[in-house]
């Protein structure tokens, strides 16, 4: 298949792109480097329908995600003060889930919850589930990945993207959650979008992508 000189620059934007955020988006990584490169995330996962996304169709080929389970089904939104969905290293450390209910646990929770547990392996999303999954919770309001990249790229990032004035009240809430709540030493928003970026850029599936982008660009 022949591919225009456009989608032929989008193929190699999308491997370099991926390769800086695994290389810079490391267990060091500050808020600011986060903040300053927020706006590539989005364009690779959102405008427009995600570069990766489109990159992937025009391969005829079909990229996943590897992450932990969401455990979160197990209680209810309206229990919920904060939830992290987490997955990130940073510090030396691996949180994954973090959650503050309203409520204090039963003992046959705090059994499950604290109990001697192994790791859970890893299981295969597609992007899209990936991205419409839970992110972060905070008093009653449920956002998923692509709100939250949007919120770091549009307000923290200085993107300047234009912002439905409707949302603006979920917007606040998520501003409150950043000022109050942190995760290793780190504002939970960051933290979670850090978990996003690390969880995009690494793993099999994505491997194999920028291995068949690097091959036909090399043939095209």
């Amino acid at each position: 298949m022949n591919f225009s000189k456009s989608q032929i620059e989008a193929m190699r934007i999308v491997v370099a792109d991926l390769e800086f955020i695994k290389k810079e988006w490391s267990a060091e990584a500050d808020d600011d480097n986060l903040r300053r490169f927020s706006s590539t995330l989005r364009q690779l996962l959102i405008d427009e329908g995600g570069l990766i996304q489109k990159v992937q169709d025009w391969l005829g080929t079909r990229c996943y995600v590897q992450a932990s389970p969401n455990p979160l089904v197990q209680n209810k939104v309206e229990e919920v003060r904060f939830y992290s969905a987490g997955g990130a290293e940073y510090d030396g450390m691996r949180i994954q889930e973090m959650i503050e209910l309203s409520r204090a646990l039963s003992p046959e929770e705090v059994k499950r919850r604290f109990g001697k547990q192994t790791k859970p392996p890893l299981q295969k999303y597609t992007m899209d589930s990936y991205l419409l999954a839970p992110s972060i919770i905070y008093e009653g309001n449920v956002f998923n990945r692509i709100e939250l990249i949007k919120f770091i790229a549009n307000k923290l990032g200085g993107a300047h993207y234009e912002v439905d004035p409707k949302k603006m009240a979920r917007m606040k809430a998520l501003d409150e959650a950043k000022d109050r709540y942190q995760i290793g030493g780190k504002s939970s928003i960051y933290f979670e979008f850090l978990s996003i970026g690390q969880t995009i850029s690494k793993g099999k599936y994505i491997d194999k992508l920028k291995k068949k982008i690097k091959h036909t660009i090399a043939i095209s």
